[in-house]
């Protein structure tokens, strides 16, 4: 679906060619190879891919905003979205979160985009890890040549982030990203939360640029969503921090037990209880003692006298 007619690249959407030849509605050029140096990408419509994600915003007022800040601040109404009383940091510090080639932090199957240019592999399609930092060869870039168009990376537990570092294109073409949004989901199944800042990015497409998040976040999903850039929305990336430990769930050493408390009061008397079963038959008894002697019995009468004849 990303290729023109004639064999020509063009942006896979073809309600961008208004006349057919390769351009869309801003004139620019059909693909990432042909972008001249220094061409720029003025701010305007975002990308449907990402309009289709839900971003929610509270009208819950800010603590301390700024760096350290209690809570992330929406621009427009503010919004306290972290759920802690300070925010999160990394004491022992940090390390990639995404990580290289060679040595990923990161699983390529939990990396994604919103589009790939002419679904090539050599642009990202199937081959995700075009677009971590350590890649030398053609980036990730994506299908359209519009604002909009994000990377996403999916972490088993949640992670603190404390850093965004971004490079261009390294190939010889000169494509990069100039600012960028963070959304991010704070829980699996929760809701994408937009990060207040701007991100600043890169002016070349050689040179990486780290950004520190203000303030840190903590985040189970993340999309780095392109708003501005040169050339074509091309992009390598990582994220610095680290494992999120919720503090409210740290348990102290067991304390000393505390001392008896006194007897409590005599409860009612319960119920009777059912008649249980009969008991087993007992043994036969021993042999009593013998018996006193009686009392002498009466007189016997006399005998009658015998009237015998022989």
């Amino acid at each position: 679906r990303h290729a023109a007619a004639g064999g020509g690249a063009a942006p896979p959407s073809a309600a961008l060619l208004p006349d057919g030849e390769g351009e869309d509605q801003r004139g620019q050029p059909s693909g990432p190879e042909d972008q001249p140096h220094g061409q720029h990408m003025p701010t305007g419509e975002t990308n449907n891919a990402f309009k289709t994600q839900p971003v929610v915003y509270s009208s819950a007022a800010p603590s301390r905003p700024g760096r350290g800040s209690a809570a992330l601040v929406d621009e427009a109404e503010g919004a306290q979205i972290n759920g802690m009383d300070i925010a999160p940091i990394c004491i022992t510090g940090s390390a990639p979160l995404v990580g290289s080639r060679d040595v990923p932090a990161l699983k390529d199957s939990a990396i994604d985009f919103s589009s790939v240019f002419e679904d090539r592999s050599e642009f990202g399609n199937g081959e995700p890890w075009r677009s971590r930092l350590d890649n030398k060869d053609s980036p990730w870039c994506a299908g359209h040549n519009v604002l909009g168009e994000w990377i996403r990376w999916n972490f088993t537990t949640p992670k603190v982030v404390i850093r965004i570092t971004t490079l261009g294109r390294p190939d010889g073409h000169e494509s990069w990203v100039e600012n960028f949004r963070i959304a991010f989901k704070q829980t699996r199944d929760g809701d994408f939360l937009m990060h207040p800042q701007t991100f600043t990015a890169n002016t070349d497409s050689t040179t990486p640029v780290s950004i520190l998040t203000e303030p840190p976040f903590v985040a189970h999903e993340i999309k780095l969503v392109i708003t501005q850039f040169s050339g074509w929305p091309c992009l390598r990336a990582d994220l610095d921090g680290c494992e999120f430990m919720d503090i409210r769930k740290i348990r102290g050493r067991q304390g000393t037990p505390g001392a008896a408390g006194g007897k409590g009061a005599t409860g009612p008397r319960g119920e009777p209880g059912q008649q249980g079963p009969p008991g087993p038959t007992g043994l036969v008894g021993l042999d009593g003692a013998a018996g006193e002697p009686g009392p002498p019995g009466e007189d016997a009468p006399p005998a009658l006298g015998a009237d015998c004849a022989w």
